[in-house]
């Protein structure tokens, strides 16, 4: 049985592609890129942080210059736009809730920008739901490098072994094995779920309340 919940964002925890469209299409109307994107087409562009994101909406004009021209119209408008249309994930809140009354320790390790996350999470989960949040910070190197696991790890004195990762993606996966944490692939979310990639996770789950078996 697992007693710490590390939890990926994006997709695992919350529904952002509507909001990351909408702040997306309107920095590439602003700065005349052609490029526009809806919830599937966008999908390609999540993971690996914000500036990954960037680079991979510009598409063929990927660039120094057009990635600096693009990133300060797109990060007032990704920030503006959280939570707009999106919001949690099905039965997230409530399967959260039940796991800290039953005791466990709830973290969140996102590639998405510290404040952002915090803000969100605060506005969408309430105060003291999670024990920790470590969004990815300017300098740092997004997952799946996994300094941020050991992190959470070392400071709350967490055991590997009682320390479950939860995600939505390969990037996850790789994440919590660089971590050397057991990983619960989300199968609702994000990312390409190959019956390989499956066959790899210890854990699925369909639903967050699917984590209470846990």
């Amino acid at each position: 049985m697992f007693k710490n919940f590390v939890f990926d964002l994006d997709g695992t925890l919350l529904e952002t592609l509507p909001d990351i469209c909408l702040a997306m299409n309107e920095a590439m109307e602003k700065t005349g890129f052609p490029y526009r994107y809806d919830p599937v087409t966008a999908k390609r562009l999540i993971g690996d942080g914000v500036d990954n994101l960037i680079h991979r909406a510009l598409d063929k004009d990927d660039n120094e210059t057009n990635f600096n021209i693009l990133k300060p119209v797109f990060m007032p408008l990704y920030k503006a736009y959280q939570g707009k249309t999106g919001g949690t994930m099905k039965n997230a809140v409530e399967a959260l809730s039940s796991l800290k009354n039953r005791g466990a320790k709830l973290f969140v390790c996102t590639n998405k920008p510290n404040p952002l996350a915090k803000i969100i999470l605060r506005d969408l989960f309430g105060e003291g739901m999670f024990d920790f949040i470590k969004g990815l910070d300017d300098g740092e190197t997004p997952k799946p490098d996994a300094h941020n696991i050991r992190y959470i790890l070392d400071t709350y004195s967490l055991k590997e072994e009682e320390t479950l990762f939860v995600g939505d993606s390969l990037t996850d996966y790789k994440t919590a094995k660089n971590g050397n944490l057991a990983f619960c692939l989300c199968l609702y979310g994000y990312g390409t779920y190959t019956e390989e990639f499956i066959g790899k996770c210890e854990y699925t789950i369909r639903d967050t309340m699917d984590l209470l078996e846990l």
